[in-house]
């Protein structure tokens, strides 16, 4: 910003109309100096900024229809505010094609077809179609092979039920599966019915349903915990066995012979002085009226005298299934189950 500096002395006597000029008067252009607010150590002055040039507007597609511009124009006649002309301008493709030809969209009707698409899966729209698909698979299973006649408890394969595998065979058609998200719900189910079908006679299992089975659950091997283990005998004809009652341990080895019965190197009677506690021990013995014909080293630790007579009580109960010769009718197991009434009255 300029600003002009006081007018000297000479120029402003010579403007006094009272006082008379004196002298040649001095023209103005020369005494009046300009000078500028603006100093190096200030900022620069800000530029101004160029304008932006206008954006392009796009063109509209409904130009490209064969006849739309003089129909366009026609309807531009009509209008009587600009409310009417942006309604033209907004219309979209389809309903531009639309005035220019109304039966157009009568002949499409006709010719399409709309069929509703169906999911493949009944239980789509369920929260876990997958899952529900599964258990309906396994009921299925289940109504088919429920009419089998079921073999008895001892011959049911024991399999791993805790570590089952339903997830290996989902039909993933009926939606997506997140592996592991797989709810308790479900998996009680699913195995409840694979219990039921294992109870199936083996010989009368169908091939398809066993290899099911195997396929979900595995059998248990040997030596693996909930195994009812196969006892044998070594080359003595001596059987073991191993029982406890709560901190009590018993280890046991039976073989045949003329009766004795030894605990901790001792008779059971000097072991033990209440007669309760040996009746425990041979307690089996008398179940199986077998006293008398075998002799029995009991080995015990832990806890007290009651509880070391009743863990050695289960230690010979489980060595004397090796001695049993009845096969596969299992009758020491039975007689030490549920007494003689467990052979004469099965059912």
């Amino acid at each position: 910003m300029l600003r002009p500096r006081r007018a000297p002395t000479c120029l402003l006597s010579s403007l006094n109309p009272i006082k008379p000029v004196l002298r040649r008067p001095v023209p103005a252009i020369f005494c009046l100096r300009h000078i500028s607010r603006w100093n190096p150590a200030s900022h620069p002055p800000r530029p101004t900024p160029p304008r932006r040039p206008a954006p392009e507007i796009p063109p509209d597609p409904k130009d490209q229809l064969p006849g739309w511009p003089e129909f366009k124009a026609e309807l531009l006649k009509k209008c009587t505010n600009i409310d009417e002309v942006r309604a033209i301008n907004e219309l979209s493709v389809q309903e531009a094609v639309m005035l220019l030809d109304p039966e157009l969209l009568e002949k499409q009707d006709k010719a399409a077809e709309f069929t509703k698409p169906t999911p493949i899966n009944r239980n789509y729209f369920s929260g876990q179609p997958v899952l529900e698909q599964r258990v309906q698979d396994v009921e299925a299973i289940y109504e088919k092979y429920k009419h089998l006649p079921h073999a008895p408890a001892h011959l049911w394969a024991v399999r791993e039920w805790d570590s089952s595998r339903f997830e290996t065979d989902l039909d993933t058609s009926a939606g997506t599966y997140r592996p592991g998200a797989m709810k308790h719900k479900f998996r009680l189910r699913l195995v409840t019915l694979a219990k039921e079908l294992n109870k199936i006679h083996t010989v009368l299992m169908p091939p398809a349903l066993l290899s099911w089975l195997n396929a979900i659950a595995p059998l248990k091997q040997p030596g693996s915990a909930g195994l009812r283990q196969r006892r044998m005998l070594d080359k003595y004809r001596r059987s073991k066995g191993n029982g406890k009652r709560k901190t009590a341990r018993a280890k046991v080895q039976v073989v045949p012979g003329a009766g004795q019965v030894y605990v901790n190197g001792k008779l059971a009677g000097e072991h033990f002085t209440r007669q309760k506690d040996v009746e425990n021990v041979i307690w089996p013995l008398q179940a199986l009226n077998v006293l008398g014909k075998y002799n029995v080293w009991v080995s015990t630790f832990g806890g007290g005298t009651t509880g070391q007579s009743e863990a050695a009580k289960l230690a010979v109960a489980r060595a004397m299934l090796a001695q049993d010769t009845s096969g596969p009718q299992n009758l020491y197991r039975k007689l030490l189950r549920g007494g003689i009434s467990a052979i004469l009255l099965p059912g």
